[in-house]
Parts: structure tokens; sequence; C-alpha cells
């Protein structure tokens, strides 16, 4: 189940200062996460590694290449995500 698996790494940032967790307010069975300033800061680099990335390994390819690739990579996301594997 994924429950207890976020609530795992929901305690990791907590426990690192990256976000607060509390209770929620509507659900008593929910968890209300909210990021720090250091939580921000952390999002905010990982954004700017990821986007140097992404340029870095597109770089070459015109602005329609890349629309197209990421167009194709959307409708193989959405395949997969249709695709049963049987335990056959």
């Amino acid at each position: 189940m994924i429950a207890p698996i976020l609530f795992s790494l929901s305690e990791s940032w907590k426990s690192a200062g990256l976000i607060l967790r509390n209770r929620s307010t509507e659900d008593r069975r929910a968890y209300a996460l909210t990021p720090t300033e250091e939580g921000k800061k952390l999002n905010a680099k990982a954004a700017a590694a990821v986007e140097a990335y992404d340029f870095a390994i597109t770089k070459g390819l015109s602005e329609q290449e890349r629309s197209l690739l990421i167009d194709l990579l959307h409708k193989i996301e959405r395949n997969a995500k249709q695709y049963e594997v049987s335990d056959d």
C-alpha cells in the first residue's frame, strides 16, 4: 500500500525540516503537508537542476522537435498507464 510509504517519506522530510505535517482540519485521517522555508529553497534548487538537465539533454533540438518529443513521451506514458502486466 502506498500510504505507509508516503507517511515514511513525510516523516523523513519533517525530520529534515523541509515540511510541517499536521492533521487535516477537514479529515482527521489525513495530514496537511506544508513546506517550510528550507523546503521551498530545496524545491527551487531541485527545479532549477531539473530544468538545466532538461536543457542539456535536449540541446540541439529545435523547439518544434522538442515539442514533438514531449508529445510522444506523453503518449507513451498514457499507453503505459493503460497496460497491465499479467502474472500468467
